[in-house]
């Protein structure tokens, strides 16, 4: 199993409507083949921050770091 963990911080103006502006990118990645889980957590002690834990069976499933919706989220 790979599990990656991201540390995310939205441009101020995606902050406050953060989760609905990724749900379409959320579910994209759920829907790839390997992927194991997909979930997004906002930091307690910074609410600027999230953090995303995503895994997937392998390596070889990590596909969408070069799909268009991941090259979108690395907009916000």
């Amino acid at each position: 199993m790979i599990l990656i963990n991201v540390r995310f911080r939205p441009l101020p103006e995606y902050l406050e409507n953060f989760r609905e502006v990724v749900t379409d990118f959320t579910d994209a990645a759920r829907a790839e083949d390997g992927c194991l889980f997909f979930q997004w957590y906002r930091n307690t002690d910074d609410p600027e921050e999230y953090l995303l834990i995503e895994a997937y069976k392998d390596g070889t499933d990590v596909a969408h770091v070069q799909s268009d919706h991941f090259k979108a989220a690395c907009e916000m």
